[in-house]
């Protein structure tokens, strides 16, 4: 039986993942029941574009609607306590980019779930990625790693509206979306950092929120290990980039979403490989399929997946802090103030 989804918050300029959405509820893998908006304008482009009915009020949707899913775009002024509640009913969401504002939001959602869950997964996730999934087999690389480098670039609605963005390329909702992606793939690679240190040129909105800051980043960290990263963030682009660099005491890793090197210490080239760079529709559709089968598979130690929405959050924080006070920050600083 398809799983029944709510599409919320999602615009019509994000053509490929309406694309991947309508094509897995003709393929019977989800069935589409309603769509949402906080904009009754934008509502009703998606209710339109999916050809299904729409709402701007979250009460009078759910009286028509019992949804089994969420694909959730999350604008800033969503309540918290409608995902507080579709979780603790069993709905799943699955999430483009943060589905959480700040520490107290993660901390919460945290509560709900357990640390592996079927109940949510966020994307765009470079852990998702070909290349990661081959690299992440060669665990000697990842040990000890003393410096790593990655660029994260994507156009965001207005640039994919005001240029001509390509209908199939991938697009963001904001500077966070990214920012949430590539710190959760360092999470995963080198643990929570020790300091934070950025300087953000674009709208980081007030108090700790960080759903829809907007422009370019730079961000430095250092880690307990004393290895250190360097990375570039920018929804400004027009071409997606997501491109990850690491160096550790047996040589280095380059990774893309379609291509990956290994080359040893002195940088001569051992093992690599380069596949087709999948469409933004391919891999909103691979997102689709892969949370429908952790959603509805029988209960194992292989269902579902980390969610670290605390230690993200608090990396994100800490991020948007430091460009703030001009100041390194601490993660686990930041954690610690909210308890």
């Amino acid at each position: 039986m398809p799983v029944k989804c709510l599409v919320m918050g999602l615009q019509s300029v994000e053509k490929s993942w309406l694309k991947a959405l309508a094509q897995a509820q003709r393929d019977g893998i989800i069935e589409i029941v309603g769509a949402h908006h906080v904009d009754v304008e934008h509502a009703r482009e998606l209710g339109l574009a999916l050809d299904v009915p729409f709402f701007d009020d979250e009460r009078r949707m759910l009286l028509g609607i019992s949804p089994q899913m969420l694909v959730m775009d999350r604008p800033s002024n969503t309540r918290l306590d409608f995902l507080e509640a579709s979780l603790r009913q069993g709905i799943g969401i699955l999430s483009l980019g943060p589905p959480v504002a700040n520490i107290e939001e993660a901390q919460r959602l945290a509560k709900i779930l357990e640390p592996t869950t079927h109940l949510l997964h966020v994307v765009p996730c470079f852990g998702d990625s070909w290349a990661f999934k081959q690299c992440i087999q060669s665990e000697e690389y990842f040990r000890a790693i003393s410096f790593l480098e990655a660029h994260w670039h994507a156009p965001n609605h207005a640039v994919a509206r005001a240029q001509r963005v390509p209908s199939d390329a991938l697009l963001v909702r904001s500077l966070s979306v990214l920012a949430w992606d590539l710190m959760r793939t360092i999470l995963e690679l080198a643990g929570m950092p020790e300091s934070v240190y950025a300087a953000i040129d674009g709208t980081t909105g007030a108090g700790d929120h960080f759903l829809d800051a907007t422009g370019a980043a730079a961000v430095t960290m250092r880690f307990a290990n004393g290895g250190a990263a360097s990375l570039s963030i920018g929804d400004r682009e027009l071409q997606a980039t997501r491109s990850l660099r690491l160096y550790s005491r047996v040589g280095t890793v380059r990774m893309q979403d379609g291509q990956y090197q290994f080359a040893d210490i002195q940088g001569v080239p051992v093992d690599g490989d380069t596949v087709a760079q999948p469409s933004a529709e391919q891999l909103a559709r691979q997102a689709i399929e892969d949370f429908v089968r952790h959603f509805t598979a029988i209960p194992s130690p292989h269902r579902g997946r980390r969610h670290r929405l605390l230690e993200t959050a608090a990396m994100m924080v800490a991020m948007f802090v430091s460009n703030r006070t001009g100041e390194a920050e601490s993660p686990r600083a930041m954690i610690n103030i909210h308890r």
